[in-house]
């Protein structure tokens, strides 16, 4: 099954859970030891120690574990993702929160502790309640097999709920009333655009190159050892691994109900087959949530977790697996389909490679191509020639859109992109023609009509927040800035 990180994360051990939990309280608040052996570092009075900064490393350690289908990361890959620094820098961005809070007065009471404490949750479940009542015999041995204790426990929860406390005051950001209605009426402006976007540097493997221009440019020492250098470079993008395409029907089991899913996977077992594993995998199983018939696509070996690849990768395409035990359940798999592993060598991508790099040096070739495509597409836009532009589309694989509402204050979505100079100049435009944007080497056509937007006052309200929470967001970064020049930071080295 794909190691998504949701589905890495989910049906840990209450134990361990707490364990990580935990872990994430000491990162906010804990001061560390009084010793400079156990401090690497120092924001303001708050130290960063070194146990912090090992348990966060460790559980890193861990979730990547996780999503790498059990393998360690491999010291150049910890060097890549920076883990180091970055574990380094959330620690000092969370004193400094610490600080703002004990600058504005942040104070959190007791009955707010025990109340975070009754309400700690995993998946959902309040894991120290029993029914409607705090457990106190699960909350210590809970605990208790953690190895932390109670008032250790309970001092990192305040940490905790300081630390959230300055986080959510300088994420929500104060608007005005007329602020508010200026934004509001400046998203009633707006157009119905058709949109044609490309890249002119994607039409170069469009210019055409004769066999007589692949056989003389090759003939020459001088390009034959430059095709041979770019292969080298680009030789494992002509690579590709074994890939299988499959489905599955997953049975997660519930705690302690594990003979229960085993029962069920193989009861399915019985009935399924290559006709109707669609239909049985949108009644039965986990897949049943999606509808989409346990579709998992085209992967390559060791995208799933290893009991998974042991079963897809010896299997035949169009067979279905026996049940498989997995970390997350119980699978029947369908193999539909199979890829060979590609291993390049030059011969096989040597004249590829050589028309790129004439297609790249043939400039004017290039400029004339796009500029009668330019010609084309502007006189179908402006001619309503919709079928056309299509076609046009499957063949040099440009972006367009047929309809596009677009307000000066939202902007465009999806893949289009424009700039704030190339908004107004749609808003500006009144001939209603086609208007050809060009911003380097990305072209842009676009014709647009006044359009009348109606909104819900949900729907506002809903912009509205989402304009707080950015504004809020660069406000935070610019409070963590300002507090990094006015604070003294001392880091003496990453673990």
């Amino acid at each position: 099954m794909s190691k998504s990180f949701s589905e890495k994360t989910s049906g840990l051990f209450v134990t361990l859970f707490i364990g990580l939990i935990v872990i994430s309280f000491v990162v906010t608040g804990y001061q560390g030891g009084q010793g400079s052996r156990d401090v690497i570092g120092k924001v303001g009075d708050y130290k960063i120690s070194i146990s912090e900064f090992q348990n966060v490393y460790e559980r890193q350690l861990a979730f990547y574990r996780q999503v790498y289908g059990g393998k360690d990361l491999t010291s150049k890959q910890i060097a890549k993702l920076k883990l180091r620094e970055n574990i380094t820098q959330q620690l000092v961005n969370q004193k400094l929160m610490l600080i703002f809070g004990d600058e504005v007065g942040n104070f959190v009471s007791s009955s707010e502790v025990k109340e975070s404490i009754k309400n700690f949750s995993q998946n959902g479940e309040k894991i120290f309640m029993s029914g409607d009542n705090f457990n106190v015999t699960l909350y210590k041995q809970s605990l208790q097999r953690a190895g932390i204790s109670i008032a250790k426990f309970e001092e990192d929860t305040k940490m905790q709920i300081r630390n959230r406390k300055a986080f959510d005051l300088v994420s929500s950001y104060p608007l005005s009333h007329k602020f508010i209605s200026e934004v509001k009426e400046f998203r009633k402006k707006a157009v119905k655009a058709q949109i044609i976007q490309l890249n002119s540097k994607s039409l170069e493997k469009y210019v055409v190159v004769s066999k007589k221009d692949l056989t003389d440019f090759l003939a020459k020492e001088e390009n034959f050892n430059l095709t041979k250098a770019r292969y080298e470079a680009k030789k494992n993008i002509f690579a590709r691994p074994a890939e299988t395409k499959a489905r599955h029907i997953l049975i997660t089991p519930k705690p302690g109900k594990e003979k229960d899913a085993e029962k069920e996977i193989k009861k399915i077992a019985k009935k399924v087959n290559t006709r109707n594993f669609i239909k049985m995998a949108n009644k039965y199983g986990d897949s049943a949530k999606n509808k989409n018939g346990g579709d998992l696509g085209w992967f390559s070996k060791g995208r799933m977790v290893p009991e998974f690849d042991a079963v897809v990768f010896t299997q035949k395409a169009g067979t279905i697996s026996k049940p498989v035990k997995t970390p997350f359940g119980w699978h029947i798999i369908y193999v539909e389909k199979k890829k060979a592993e590609v291993v390049p060598t030059f011969a096989d991508f040597k004249e590829e490679v050589a028309k790129q790099i004439i297609q790249e040096g043939k400039q004017d070739e290039l400029l004339k191509l796009a500029k009668d495509l330019q010609v084309k597409l502007v006189g179908l836009m402006n001619r309503g020639k919709v079928r056309a532009i299509e076609k046009l589309q499957k063949k040099y694989n440009f972006q367009f859109v047929k309809e596009l509402t677009i307000n000066q204050f939202d902007g465009t979505a999806g893949n289009i992109r424009l700039s704030g100079q190339s908004l107004n100049d749609i808003f500006k435009d009144k001939t209603g023609k086609t208007l050809t944007i060009r911003e380097g080497s990305i072209m842009t056509l676009v014709k647009a009509k006044k359009a009348k937007v109606t909104s819900s006052a949900e729907e506002e309200d809903m912009v509205v927040e989402r304009l707080k929470q950015t504004i809020g967001k660069m406000f935070t970064v610019d409070l963590s800035n300002h507090m990094r020049t006015s604070t003294s930071i001392k880091i003496y080295k990453f673990y």
